[in-house]
């Protein structure tokens, strides 16, 4: 008899369990299908990629998103935060720690990533095709793990100098060795199995919206441009402020991209963007902090959108931005 209850234990246990996983497979399925009706929410009106993590950024008239970047239009090797800064002991810099990467400017030629900066007397030319037989160096962006390939002793000698430090060095997420958010506990439940990032702090997509911009300006003593936020695309022409906080999908040009979750902020968007200097009040983050915090993110104000990609395509400015909002 204790048998029989046992193996009658087992096969409802067995058959809740297929039960569950059956509806989180349609839910999953439902959550992520592609909808068949749009609205219009407005439309792009500035497109910035940041090949160099944390340092200047490229503005230009049209981007195409990958798989998990953006790239050049003119030229696919030069994409969104595929190079990085690394200290001596291979952990990964950003202007939280070093504010001044802000005033280095970024921009590429056919064959190299170009690298200026006031305080320096030359350009740093770093090849796009690095020799393999380059050192590969170990590191992390938030716990996960990555490599990047070294860039070279004057790569390293340059940045050395221009942040006053010893031994720091760049490196290229050469690759095709992307970080997978489902394996960071933190975006399990939230990002699709495909959804993957090169060495963003979040995912590979960011959106930001000019009239919450607007929306935060008038709350801040002194008004500040939204490029602090370092959005790859900025869309105007909203309905209201904080609009995006709905937006399940957008599909932009030839692009579709799902929403993972609201892109939530740090201490980097303290640092003004034309001086390199930190706000000496945390602003405009403390200000966000008093109406833009929401469980479960707890004291990471919320601003913008951190994206995913469904359908991969050409985007430019003056698109008009098509969303379907979440139920």
């Amino acid at each position: 008899m204790i048998d029989a209850e046992f193996r009658d234990l087992l096969l409802f246990g067995a058959f809740k369990a297929a039960a569950l996983w059956g509806l989180k497979a349609i839910y999953d399925a439902s959550r992520w299908r592609i909808p068949d009706q749009w609205e219009s929410a407005g439309r792009v009106s500035k497109l910035t990629f940041f090949p160099m993590k944390s340092c200047g950024g490229v503005t230009v008239n049209e981007l195409l998103a990958t798989d998990f970047a953006f790239h050049a239009v003119d030229n696919d090797t030069v994409r969104d935060r595929h190079w990085m800064v690394v200290n001596a002991e291979g952990s990964f810099m950003t202007q939280r720690m070093e504010p001044s990467l802000a005033l280095i400017r970024v921009n590429y030629d056919r064959d190299h990533l170009l690298l200026n900066a006031d305080s320096m007397d030359i350009q740093l030319r770093i090849p796009l095709q690095l020799s393999l037989a380059n050192t590969r160096i170990q590191t992390s962006v938030w716990g996960a793990a990555m490599e990047g390939i070294d860039c070279g002793k004057e790569a390293s000698d340059w940045i050395s100098k221009y942040l006053n430090k010893t031994g720091w060095r760049i490196i290229h997420l050469a690759s095709r060795a992307p970080r997978m958010l489902k394996e960071n506990p933190k975006y399990k439940d939230l990002c699709q199995e495909t959804d993957k990032a090169p060495y963003t702090d979040q995912t590979a997509y960011n959106l930001t919206v000019k009239e919450s911009m607007d929306d935060l300006n008038t709350r801040l003593k002194t008004p500040m441009k939204v490029e602090r936020f370092r959005g790859n695309i900025i869309v105007s022409g909203a309905k209201a402020p904080f609009d995006e906080d709905t937006w399940a999908f957008i599909k932009i040009g030839g692009a579709i991209f799902h929403r993972i979750r609201p892109c939530l902020r740090c201490l980097l968007i303290t640092v003004d963007q034309d001086t390199g200097i930190k706000n000496p009040d945390t602003e405009p983050l403390t200000t966000l902090r008093s109406y833009r915090c929401k469980e479960p993110w707890g004291i990471s104000p919320m601003f913008g959108v951190s994206l995913g990609i469904d359908v991969c395509g050409k985007i430019r400015v003056g698109d008009e931005v098509f969303v379907s909002r979440s139920s």
